[in-house]
């Protein structure tokens, strides 16, 4: 059992140490792609979006499909720098931004429990401001912080690190089943196994589809919005489910999960390497985890 107080307890000192400040860096190109509208900047110029929450990321347990729980970030600040001919960046708006999004908890490679986001995340720009010499409109700007946002959220969870779950020497912990068990949604019950570790066992291997791709470019799948919709096709060398995790272009992985098929929403326009990785119930991982390219609009 797990209560959400020792989660919360977790994202306070991640928090306090600065680790949930997140940094990106992109070119303008993307957000007129994206947006395909504003002046406020021109192919070439280069962007710079951090974002600062004020206080603690926390979490609230619920019974929901998409997840265990939301994960919450409120009142954070989104500074947009654009980057000058010398080299530095000035700052051209501050967005106050709260977002939140599900999670679920997942078994970390040094036999922790970590959060990772399951589903599309809410979004709410409350105040806009606005600096420099040549300020952005605050509709673009606020359209750029929706645009941003979803991809910066995976980076508050990895911050947080792992909670730390008993182990033998040996044997791997494993989550079968997780769910809230208080009608005050404050603890988390778990049931898993130890599971042997395997010296010699065939592993799976792994065939991504994107079946939402109705165009190519060049041999690469293409889709016509920001959503991509994957399909797995496995071949599995043992008689039980396998589970799948996915690593979206070097962000954290997701939690381990029996579906099949998932669905990334908000994804910014442009060229994504999505890479998925199977295991067998024993814990055998594929060798080779197989990438897929892909183009979103």
């Amino acid at each position: 059992m797990l209560s959400k107080n020792l989660l919360n307890q977790a994202m306070a000192v991640a928090h306090q140490a600065a680790m949930t400040d997140i940094q990106i860096e992109l070119d303008a190109g993307i957000l007129l792609a994206a947006l395909q509208v504003g002046t406020e900047v021109q192919e070439g110029d280069e962007i710079r979006a951090t974002l600062l929450p004020s206080s603690p990321a926390y979490i609230e347990l619920t019974d929901n499909v998409d997840g265990i729980g939301r994960l919450f970030v409120t009142d954070a600040s989104l500074e947009l720098e654009l980057k000058a001919q010398d080299g530095t960046y000035n700052q051209v708006a501050i967005a106050t931004v709260d977002m939140d999004a599900p999670f679920f908890l997942s078994v970390t490679a040094n036999n922790g429990l970590a959060p990772s986001i399951t589903g599309q995340a809410r979004l709410n720009v409350q105040k806009i401001k606005l600096l420099g010499s040549i300020p952005w409109s605050p509709g673009f700007t606020e359209d750029v912080a929706l645009l941003l946002l979803p991809g910066m959220l995976p980076g508050i969870t990895q911050a947080i690190g792992a909670i730390q779950v008993p182990s033998i020497i040996g044997y791997t912990p494993a989550i079968d089943e997780m769910w809230v068990i208080d009608e005050e949604k404050q603890y988390i019950a778990m049931t898993g196994r130890l599971v042997p570790e395997v010296l010699v066992a065939t592993a799976p291997s792994t065939h991504i589809t994107i079946s939402n791709a109705s165009l190519f470019s060049l041999g690469i799948p293409e889709t016509s919005s920001n959503t991509a919709i994957f399909t797995l096709d496995s071949d599995n060398p043992t008689a039980e489910a396998l589970e799948y995790r996915y690593q979206l272009d070097a962000q954290p992985w997701s939690a381990w999960s029996s579906a099949e098929t998932f669905t990334l929403y908000d994804l910014l326009p442009g060229e994504h390497t999505m890479m998925v990785c199977a295991r067998t119930f024993e814990l055998v991982e594929e060798e080779s985890c197989p990438s897929i390219t892909f183009i979103t609009h």
